[in-house]
């Protein structure tokens, strides 16, 4: 019955892949029979594989419709994770939840935004690493798909990025920095205009790149062998995001680990794109200079942008 259930979750979505954003998957014939088929793996007491559950858990936001349709199975899923047991299924919930609020966006999210955020912040303060980085990632998918609604909830995400970085060690933990430089950005990007030096969210935005630095320097802390910006949270040739980067943990020397490097750079990049004010521009070519030096293509790659934009 699994490996049925993984193969249709693995058809269902390659043909949403290929039919696009359009609805003909998601119609409301089809839409009772992908429920079944994502409950049928999701459901409590079933133990099924970490891919099998990420396939159910996008499988279940496909049945869910769009915009403000979604946000009743939206508020579902988050109360499915707050209540069970299985930490495996807590993470597949988790990200569905992120999947369905990508998919309910902008002004269809904003309604039930504030009971979604609680939710996936009590969620991760009380879930180990590996349930909380899913929950960091569902809250990263409703900072992007809410834009400037995410507003009110930004300094909650960014207490919630300290206290995990502080409750787990980086180096047990590889993909935790990666998750909470995401968000850190996701938020600060919401701040946008309003983003200022000396304000609680520059202060705790300091305290998650601080750590990325260190990291950077020592080696370790993010998983180096995956160094691309999909993975640590960049953004495209045309886009960006803000944040702040104290110039004392600057160096000119490459980095140790390129991946903790990189989530300066981009940390860097949305301070430039959307709070130029914030820093001079000596403090941030203070900051790029080390990571040109470096022997990873995708850190090179993300500086020479930022070193553009700027």
């Amino acid at each position: 019955r699994r490996a049925a259930a993984a193969a249709a979750a693995a058809a269902v979505l390659a043909a949403a892949e290929s039919a696009g954003p359009g609805p003909g998957l998601a119609s409301r014939k089809l839409r009772p029979r992908l429920q079944a088929l994502s409950a049928a793996v999701l459901e409590e007491g079933v133990e099924a594989s970490v891919p099998l559950c990420r396939a159910a858990a996008q499988v279940a936001a496909l049945a869910s419709g769009r915009g403000v349709e979604a946000l009743p199975s939206l508020r579902a899923l988050c109360a499915a994770a707050a209540e069970t047991g299985s930490l495996r299924r807590r993470a597949a919930l988790a990200v569905a939840a992120g999947a369905l609020a990508r998919r309910a966006g902008g002004l269809g999210l904003q309604a039930g935004l504030g009971a979604v955020v609680g939710t996936l912040c009590a969620l991760a303060t009380a879930s180990p690493p590996p349930a909380l980085q899913t929950a960091l990632h569902a809250l990263l998918a409703c900072a992007e798909a809410a834009g400037p609604a995410f507003l009110p909830h930004v300094l909650p995400a960014l207490e919630l990025c300290r206290d995990a970085l502080l409750r787990a060690d980086l180096y047990d933990e590889p993909g935790l920095l990666p998750a909470a430089g995401r968000l850190v950005n996701a938020a600060v990007a919401s701040l946008g205009p309003e983003y200022a030096l000396g304000s609680r969210a520059h202060d705790l935005c300091k305290l998650v790149v601080a750590e990325a630095a260190a990291a950077a320097a020592l080696g370790g802390g993010t998983g180096d062998d995956d160094c691309s910006e999909s993975a640590v949270g960049g953004v495209g040739e045309n886009s960006g995001g803000s944040g702040s980067m104290p110039s004392t943990l600057t160096t000119v020397a490459a980095p140790a680990s390129p991946a903790a490097a990189l989530v300066v750079v981009l940390h860097t990049q949305m301070l430039v794109l959307f709070a130029p004010g914030a820093l001079p521009a000596a403090a941030h070519l203070a900051v790029l200079a080390g990571p040109m030096a470096s022997r990873s293509a995708p850190l090179r790659s993300a500086t020479l942008r930022t070193l553009r934009h700027l």
